[in-house]
């Protein structure tokens, strides 16, 4: 036990004792205890003598072979004989690469152990240049193996300007072969990707049988074509925006189908160019602008068709005269159309009201009209008093 008060003293006060403060004798109590990665049952709770059992949580494994612990008489538990430790399995066999620590090949390993592997033949790691093989993996709190990893090497897609005139055996990997065929000359042309990730030739423009020139880019609301020759800058209108590729063509390119759009770039479009079939890659139509709410641009008297959205408050009433500051909706460009109209569904323009008509030699009755923000002023006039 343990003397629990906050002073320890007795006064003496006119020949008898006087209790100060109140004081008790108390179990010692260690608190509810803690094991890493373990869970601890205590039957009997946490005081003088208690015993509790601990058992480890997977991925950890016991270490020793007494799992108990005791309250002590200081009040703390006594120091376990045996502990928890994070394990991993031997990292498993892969087809892509081989595992070249041979400690690391059978058993449990430690939280922190490091095992080398390296890429086989056609692979390497990933995010590397293709001539890097080696990578390491450690074993981590979670019990599972965490780092890199092997990837397949590839060759770099052909030139833009042959889009839809090959096909591949293999996509853009080590031993594909792509054959192109140019409209006009029968002869084929192959090329084979190494070992390296590299062509081992390259396609030779066709010949003037296609002669001519892409069509006319169609002008956009949303996108800027900037065309020099067999190639076009893409930009947007809008300064925080960026173009990207947001639809799929429906045309038929040329006799070969070409390379899946798996390996199409995702990103921005910087520019689009004409391939030897006269067409633009990417196409100009399945290319939009998006743009995030911008503070600066919205309710500035501007309305403009990326910031039309409800997620941007319908550009802060910009494009509707009834919730314009100054009833003049000016769009950005001003051929702007469609995407430029008054959408929010809650403004003037938009609403629907019953109202009910009363004809002088007709029954009443109710019908739905639509209401510009003049047609309401005119409809209710304000009383005058």
């Amino acid at each position: 036990y343990v003397l629990e008060g906050r002073v320890n003293e007795l006064i003496c006060v006119n020949g008898t004792w006087q209790r100060y403060t109140s004081l008790s004798c108390v179990p010692v109590d260690c608190g509810e205890p803690y094991i890493p990665y373990a869970s601890i049952s205590c039957p009997d709770g946490f005081q003088y003598g208690d015993k509790c059992n601990f058992n480890c949580k997977a991925p950890s494994r016991l270490q020793g072979d007494v799992s108990t612990i005791q309250c002590d008489s200081e009040g703390t538990w006594s120091l376990p004989n045996s502990f928890c430790q994070i394990h991993c399995k031997a990292p498993s066999v892969t087809d892509d690469a081989r595992l070249i620590t041979k400690a690391c090949k059978r058993g449990y390993h430690g939280l922190g152990k490091v095992c080398k592997f390296k890429c086989e033949k056609e692979f390497h790691v990933a995010g590397k240049s293709n001539f890097r093989k080696i990578y390491k993996l450690e074993c981590d709190e979670d019990g599972l193996w965490k780092g890199e990893s092997c990837v397949p090497i590839t060759c770099p897609a052909p030139d833009i300007v042959f889009k839809g005139l090959y096909i591949c055996s293999d996509l853009f990997n080590v031993g594909s072969t792509c054959t192109m065929i140019c409209p006009d000359n029968p002869v084929t042309q192959a090329i084979n990707c190494g070992i390296d990730g590299t062509w081992n030739n390259s396609f030779s423009i066709c010949k003037s049988s296609l002669a001519g020139s892409c069509p006319t880019v169609a002008e956009s609301t949303k996108v800027k074509f900037n065309c020099h020759g067999d190639q076009c800058e893409v930009d947007c209108f809008l300064p925080e925006a960026v173009a990207i590729v947001n639809g799929h063509s429906n045309k038929v390119r040329g006799r070969l189908a070409s390379i899946t759009d798996s390996h199409q770039d995702k990103g921005p479009v910087r520019q689009i160019t004409c391939s030897v079939l006269l067409e633009w890659t990417p196409e100009p139509e399945t290319i939009t602008c998006k743009a995030e709410c911008s503070k600066a641009s919205i309710a500035d008297g501007l309305c403009q068709a990326d910031y039309n959205t409800e997620e941007c408050s319908w550009d802060g009433g910009d494009c509707c005269k009834s919730t314009v500051f100054d009833g003049i909706v000016l769009s950005i460009p001003s051929t702007c159309g469609k995407p430029c109209n008054c959408l929010d569904p809650n403004a003037a323009e938009n609403r629907t009201y019953k109202h009910n008509l009363k004809a002088s030699k007709k029954k009443s009755r109710s019908r739905l009209i639509t209401l510009s923000r003049y047609a309401w002023k005119q409809s209710f006039p304000r009383k005058s008093r």
